[in-house]
């Protein structure tokens, strides 16, 4: 359940900062988030 939790929360994130259209960007800005979140509990 915390796995599609964090799905959502990264979609959400998503949705509200729209990754820039250069995919280098995209790439960084997807690393700003550690994934660190998604296992913790």
């Amino acid at each position: 359940m915390s796995l599609f939790t964090c799905k959502k929360y990264v979609f959400l994130i998503k949705k509200t900062f729209p990754p820039p259209p250069s995919p280098k960007n995209r790439e960084n800005s997807a690393q700003r988030f550690p994934q660190t979140q998604c296992i913790a509990p």
